[in-house]
């Protein structure tokens, strides 16, 4: 199965389109931010209901443009039975906790987090914490992989290169991490607009130079789940699994961990989340690398 190949699309339509879609959820998302946040009586902030209301516009979005680009659900790549994305699933899950679980090992055998003891010896706090870091990990797993390894690159790869497919997937999926704002404005101010202006501050800080460390592994995650879906057929479900496994690991570690500020090793983080960085960078593009050894063509061997 080739990495790259030649399609007729051209490569700035296949770019536009998810950039088209993604700008038009956040749009509509952003007016509608305003009536909700009120109807809500500002129990959550404008860029949190701006957040929501954009993904789950991008989430139902995912029907009428498959149907428009004439997809199918085997094109998203889901397991043909029940057992087999459970099975595949669980894999993913196990192995999505290993591989973060070396990360996280090393950040904390370099101090640049410190364990909280105390924290763990409350069994209360740890079930909380568990099943919390359980059900944020099944939903963003879910969510996340449907919508980039799932829709978008069976989209993309089916007008592109998959190299490209894959590339353009992975941007995507890196930036929008990114889109957040701090913004508040005053109760008095709140307008239609209001949406539009937060939404707008949360574009800009997607080019913010400070978050290249965090990016480059968000990016290089995205690479190796998309490799997976490339190269296993019908393999979405380990893109869940690993996601999901990821985000739970994640969730432990933030919360019996503390980031040390003057840690001699710090730089190997990112400020974004005190855990992914240069360090998760370099892991991944090694698996990446064996990932693809291991399963490029018999051929080519």
């Amino acid at each position: 199965m080739a990495l790259i190949n030649m399609k007729q699309t051209p490569a700035f339509i296949v770019f536009v389109i998810p950039l088209v879609f993604l700008l038009s959820a956040a749009t509509i998302g952003a007016l509608m931010a305003y009536p909700i946040h009120q109807a809500l009586d500002g129990a959550y902030s404008l860029y949190k209901v701006i957040n929501r209301c954009t993904l789950t516009l991008m989430i139902l979005g995912i029907f009428p443009m498959m149907k428009w680009l004439q997809l199918t659900t085997a094109d998203l790549g889901f397991a043909r039975s029940k057992k087999q994305f459970f099975a595949q699933f669980s894999s993913g899950f196990g192995f999505g906790l290993l591989i973060l679980s070396v990360v996280v090992l090393f950040v904390v055998a370099l101090d640049i987090r410190i364990v909280q003891v105390d924290r763990m010896m409350s069994i209360r706090q740890v079930f909380h914490e568990l099943s919390l870091a359980v059900i944020v990990a099944l939903i963003v797993g879910t969510l996340e992989e449907t919508l980039f390894r799932g829709f978008m690159f069976g989209a993309l790869s089916k007008y592109a290169a998959p190299l490209y497919a894959m590339a353009l997937t992975a941007l995507y999926y890196a930036a929008l991490h990114f889109m957040r704002s701090n913004m508040t404005i005053p109760a008095a101010e709140l307008d239609w607009t209001s949406g539009l202006i937060v939404m707008l501050d949360a574009f800009r800080q997607v080019i913010n130079p400070q978050n290249i460390d965090a990016f480059v592994a968000l990016f290089l995650a995205s690479i190796f789940l998309t490799c997976i879906r490339f190269f296993i057929p019908n393999s979405l479900a380990y893109c869940i699994g690993l996601h999901a496994g990821w985000i739970f690991i994640i969730k432990l570690a933030k919360a019996f961990t503390e980031l040390h500020p003057a840690a001699e090793w710090g730089a190997l983080v990112s400020r974004y989340d005190g855990l992914i960085g240069y360090l998760s960078s370099a892991w991944l593009a090694i698996l990446i690398a064996a990932f693809v050894w291991v399963m490029r063509p018999v051929n080519s061997r």
